[in-house]
């Protein structure tokens, strides 16, 4: 049951997961009374602030507003082909 989790949710919770769960690792290691202290805290807003996003974003995904940034990885060379267009 717990690996269909991010088949429902979808694996952007997973990685996320894992990373703080990365970060608190490291965190634990470099100081453990502080980390066990304020982990709780912090993990609260990052949700907190993971959520407040889904919010908008959930309103501009309703009213079909596409993102005005368009992001290529490109070789020099082709960047400029592309450049020429205007758009990505």
């Amino acid at each position: 049951m717990c690996m269909a989790i991010p088949f429902y949710l979808g694996g952007y919770l997973a990685i996320d997961m894992c990373i703080g769960r990365l970060v608190l690792f490291l965190w634990q290691r470099k100081n453990k009374k502080q980390a066990d202290e304020f982990a709780p805290a912090v993990a609260s807003g990052l949700i907190c602030g993971d959520s407040l996003w889904g919010v908008p974003a959930a309103i501009l995904s309703l009213a079909n507003v596409n993102p005005p940034i368009c992001m290529t990885f490109l070789s020099a060379s082709d960047y400029v082909k592309v450049d020429k267009f205007g758009h990505c």
